[in-house]
């Protein structure tokens, strides 16, 4: 980035236009998608971490229904009780160091003061007023951004933004190309999804095993009941006659 412009022959002094005006757009469509993806993650978060809450408040409420806690039942209910808002509470102060909204916050900033500098350059470009003194100018200011916001967009981010403009980042068009785009959808995906959707699911599955676990159970409990009332009003009756 420290490069200085000297007097070029119009095709340099073209091409190094080209080049910069390249690196704005990108850096600029990076941080704009490191926003909308911080933003996300902040809100996906947070609707995993209350899906946990409903689930605690509905295996307290089993707690009180289901008497039988053998077998799965039995470690079901401390997890849920005990360790359960722990992880919880954990959960909200990995949040809050993770300070999503901030970065995605300062991510939009720099993306746009990257804009304005874009559109600037675009114009010189038109108008055919690059010169060095102007290229130079553009220069300073796009490095005094990126100083101004030492926190730089994530790797996932790049990637997911050349998927987006394959044609700019010469990305085939074959399966060489395809595995290109479906890495960078993938891994944009799992860094939003990945632990929240491993939150909601695994714990609705150990909740679902453990109550088809209990249902045999109690329908067993329930038939020797009745068995046992059958069995006592026969016993009743015969001794009536």
């Amino acid at each position: 980035m420290s490069e200085s412009i000297s007097v070029s022959p119009p095709e340099k002094l073209d091409a190094y236009a080209n080049d910069l005006l390249f690196r704005l757009w990108v850096t600029r469509g990076v941080r704009f998608e490191a926003n909308r993806r911080l933003e996300k993650s902040h809100e996906v978060s947070h609707i995993a971490i209350s899906v946990l809450s409903v689930y605690v408040i509905c295996i307290a409420l089993l707690e009180l229904l289901i008497h039988d806690r053998s077998g799965a039942i039995y470690y079901l209910f401390p997890l849920a009780t005990i360790v359960a808002p722990i992880f919880i509470l954990v959960m909200e102060k990995h949040l809050a160091g993770e300070q999503h909204l901030v970065r995605a916050e300062r991510m939009e900033r720099s993306a746009q003061r990257l804009q304005r500098l874009h559109g600037k350059l675009v114009f010189l470009i038109a108008c055919n007023d690059h010169s060095p003194a102007a290229l130079e100018v553009v220069r300073k200011a796009y490095d005094q951004i990126l100083h101004e916001f030492p926190v730089s967009h994530d790797y996932v981010d790049y990637l997911y933004f050349q998927t987006l403009n394959p044609e700019k980042f010469h990305i085939e068009s074959g399966f060489r190309g395809f595995l290109c785009r479906f890495r960078g959808r993938a891994y944009r995906y799992i860094g939003i999804w990945g632990i929240p959707l491993f939150l909601i699911v695994v714990p609705a599955l150990m909740i679902a095993f453990a109550m088809v676990s209990v249902v045999p159970k109690t329908q067993n409990t329930g038939e020797s009941h009745a068995t046992s009332a059958a069995e006592g009003i026969s016993i009743h009756t015969v001794s009536a006659d």
